[in-house]
């Protein structure tokens, strides 16, 4: 790669394995993770264009059904199943799409919610992200670097895999709990990263290198002998002793 860009999924959500569908990596989840018959939750896609040409990508959404002799019906409801946004290049963003129960969930229960992703550009592009990355942050020190803004500059561990259909888990439990007011189930998409970041993420490159390279020098064997002795001696002095 000629360019490469820094990983935005992995300041906002800790998955190690990305989804990618025509130079657009994916991942997501559901919050909250569990709901009640008639609550609505959110599920956050995360869509990150890997690719140095803006991208379209059509997202469709497919719900559980009923069985075949209760008529094939949704059991989750979404607005709209199918869904187009726009990546300029490397562009990352969170689409955000509201997903509550049907009058035909009658059991609690696992569900699985299916998202195709399907990305096209209208030219050819090269990688500005890789398809793989481990982070250089001591995972012994912190286990996550979620919210931490230390993946755009340390990097987070991932692989791809290639896939334009994924599949996400929401539970259903407890007794019915309708809202009295219809909840909007309008989806939304805000940009997380575009190109206008680069110039913060290379000064933060740069900065952290240099600091790098100036404790290397500074933390040499002889270096720290000479601060340990001279606070050594200064140490026993205050204590009336000297130290030979």
């Amino acid at each position: 790669m000629a360019v490469s860009y820094p990983d935005a999924i992995g300041e906002h959500v800790a998955a190690k394995e990305r989804y990618v569908s025509g130079g657009l990596q994916y991942a997501g989840y559901f919050s909250p993770a569990q709901i009640t018959p008639g609550e609505v939750t959110y599920l956050y896609l995360f869509l990150q264009n890997v690719l140095n040409v803006p991208l379209t990508a059509a997202i469709r959404i497919n719900p559980p059904q009923t069985g075949f002799f209760r008529g094939n019906k949704a059991l989750l409801e979404v607005a709209e199943p199918e869904i187009k946004v726009k990546l300029a290049v490397a562009e990352a963003g969170l689409l955000t799409i509201p997903v509550t129960t049907t009058e035909h969930i009658r059991d609690t229960g696992e569900y699985l919610l299916t998202v195709e992703v399907k990305a096209t550009a209208k030219e050819r592009g090269e990688r500005v992200r890789p398809a793989k990355s481990q982070s250089r942050l001591n995972s012994e020190l912190i286990d996550s670097p979620v919210g931490l803004n230390l993946v755009g500059s340390l990097g987070a561990t991932y692989v791809e895999k290639s896939s334009s259909k994924a599949t996400f888990k929401l539970q259903i439990a407890g007794s019915p709990h309708p809202t009295p007011e219809q909840p909007s189930l309008k989806h939304s998409y805000d940009t997380i990263w575009s190109r206008q970041n680069a110039k913060f993420f290379n000064a933060a490159v740069k900065e952290i290198n240099l600091r790098q390279a100036n404790l290397k020098n500074e933390l040499t064997v002889e270096a720290l002998y000479t601060h340990l002795y001279a606070e050594s001696v200064r140490r026993w002095a205050d204590a009336g002793l000297a130290l030979r």
